[in-house]
């Protein structure tokens, strides 16, 4: 996972907590605000476009900093769902990172 959020998405964090991620275009909105990226007028302009009263996580700032998701399956009770790395001394959960609109 280090390796990852350092070499491909070029993390700072992790968030792991199901209360927190739903929140995040707000936070993330709201950090973009603090360092001047973008605005509320921004973002009522773009609601604007789809007749809502604001619409969150179109600004460039917000978009770079779209989280990525991981999605691991509900049931590991099939082969499917495992696999090997040439390293690795336990078998390990297949997941699917979500990142935007790619899938990885």
């Amino acid at each position: 996972m280090a390796s990852f959020m350092n070499n491909v998405v070029h993390a700072k964090y992790l968030l792991l907590d199901d209360q927190l991620l739903p929140k995040w275009g707000a936070l993330d909105f709201l950090a973009c605000i603090h360092v001047n990226e973008t605005n509320m007028s921004f973002a009522e302009s773009q609601g604007a476009l789809v007749g809502q009263p604001y619409r969150l996580g179109t600004s460039t700032c917000e978009l770079n900093h779209d989280p990525v998701y991981a999605m691991i399956p509900v049931t590991l009770n099939n082969i499917n769902n495992y696999c090997t790395l040439s390293n690795a001394t336990e078998p390990m959960v297949k997941a699917i990172l979500l990142i935007g609109t790619k899938y990885m």
